[in-house]
């Protein structure tokens, strides 16, 4: 039976021959199902896994690209494509088997490559390639013993291929600079800085042998030991130009001269006599620099003070803005409460924290607690007072005057309050507040109770507002 792939390439092929009198040249089309076929099993990394069928696959399909442009039969050329179709496909079906095997070594190829290793080692990087397509078609003859022995062999190649790669990286420089400070003689004219060299490069190598994947710590090092060579192949250009020219001895050693001299005049320092040598006046350049270096970090902290310090007044100005916003607010909010209410309806006054409405205008029948139907346009209002104070905690206070029995009026006052309790819940969602109604019967009088007048004032319900935002207190 035929592959889906193939069939189409067939069919086409056949209406391209029966519709012509004569062989016509088939579309480039032809070959799309193939080449997806192929990118697919390149996907899979099928060259690797499958490397001969993937191969003749190639093969295949680069003989029929050529047979197209010479023009061939469309019968030939389809005898190619499904040639390529059935080498790709086979090599797919290779794949699953292959990647336990190859797997590894292909894992480690990567890391090679990720290293550098074509470039910095490229012999051993080869060599594990060959070992890795022996491999794979050792797979394809079913001889997986000696696939295992070939795929083990090739990742020990790429392993070390990555390690010469990292190594060239990260330790090359600093070696071939060493080796032209051997080459130069430099162990004869200059020992101690090739030494150094040589012990920095040891230890980079050291750390990088023992975990190649950390290099942070082995480059810094590699970078040191390359800058030592720098410095012992400078030393022995200039040894050796003060041995053949003895004039070139006075000249390096005024050359150093001029730089001190150029160093202290950037100081301000006055050096000492060149008679007191090198050592009495590089200590009186560290000294001066010290002095400097102990200067700016005073200043630092001077102006690390004044940073702090004007911090801090924009933090003081900025809570001082935040607190002018909230008072404006709350003005605003008083405002906007006492515009509800006629001089005859209600009150609102500060407490302390809290804010009081007092109702002046909410009538009740004497000795009764039920409110009147003249009341409703009040709370009415006192239901639009109680939106502009969400969350606000409120109490809802009964009072009486003085007439009549206290344990009787105690009960009245605490009845009325909880009327209009009952009517704010009936008519506003209060779940947002904790809300309670009391009574407090004669017991705080805000007028004489002596005239009519003054009992008139003390008759009254107070709804008391518990919140410091709306206070500013």
């Amino acid at each position: 039976m035929r592959t889906r792939a193939g069939l189409a390439v067939g069919c086409l092929l056949l209406a391209l021959v029966s519709t012509s009198g004569a062989a016509e040249k088939p579309p480039s089309s032809l070959f799309t199902p193939i080449e997806e076929l192929e990118a697919r099993a390149r996907a899979e990394r099928a060259d690797f896994f499958s490397p001969g069928h993937f191969a003749a696959g190639e093969r295949e399909l680069g003989e029929s690209r050529r047979e197209l442009e010479q023009g061939r039969s469309a019968n030939d050329i389809k005898k190619r494509l499904e040639r390529a179709e059935a080498a790709f496909r086979q090599a797919l079906a290779n794949v699953a088997a292959a990647r336990e095997i190859l797997g590894p070594s292909l894992a480690a190829r990567d890391s090679a490559l990720a290293a550098g290793a074509p470039r910095h080692a490229a012999e051993v990087f080869a060599r594990g390639d060959r070992w890795l397509r022996d491999a794979g078609l050792a797979v394809e003859r079913g001889d997986t013993r000696e696939a295992v022995i070939k795929a083990a062999d090739a990742e020990r190649r790429f392993r070390e291929a990555e390690e010469l790669a990292i190594k060239e990286t990260v330790i090359g420089e600093a070696r071939r600079l060493i080796a032209q400070a051997e080459a130069e003689k430099a162990g004869v004219w200059a020992p101690q800085s090739l030494g150094r060299a040589r012990d920095l490069l040891a230890r980079a190598e050291r750390q990088l042998g023992e975990d190649r994947t950390r290099q942070s710590e082995p480059r810094v090092l590699a970078a040191e030991s390359a800058a030592a060579a720098n410095q012992a192949l400078a030393i022995t250009a200039r040894a050796r130009a003060a041995g053949e020219h003895p004039a070139a001895l006075e000249a390096a050693i005024l050359e150093a001269e001029a730089q001190l001299q150029a160093i202290a005049a950037a100081l301000g320092q006055r050096l000492p006599d060149a008679a007191t040598g090198f050592a009495a006046r590089t200590a009186a350049i560290a000294a001066a620099i010290a002095a400097l270096k102990a200067e700016n970090d005073s200043l630092s902290a001077e102006i690390a003070s004044v940073v702090a310090e004007i911090e801090k007044g924009r933090a003081r100005e900025r809570a001082l803005a935040a607190e002018l916003s909230a008072g404006r607010e709350r003005e605003e909010r008083l405002r906007r409460l006492r515009n509800l209410f006629t001089p005859d309806e209600a009150t609102i006054h500060r407490q302390g924290r809290q804010l009081i409405l007092r109702l002046k205008g909410l009538a009740f029948l004497p000795a009764k607690s039920e409110l009147l139907p003249g009341n409703e346009a009040l709370l009415s209002k006192v239901v639009a007072a109680l939106r502009e104070l969400p969350g606000a905690s409120l109490t809802i206070e009964g009072h009486t005057d003085s007439q009549g029995d206290e344990k009787q009026n105690l009960a009245l006052s605490e009845e009325r309050a909880q009327a209009v309790r009952a009517y704010l819940e009936a008519n506003l969602n209060l779940s947002d507040r904790l809300v309670s109604a009391v009574g407090h019967g004669e017991g705080y009088p805000i007028a004489s109770n002596d005239n009519e007048a003054g009992r008139a004032q003390n008759r009254r319900i107070d709804l008391v507002f518990d919140a410091p935002n709306l206070t500013g207190e």
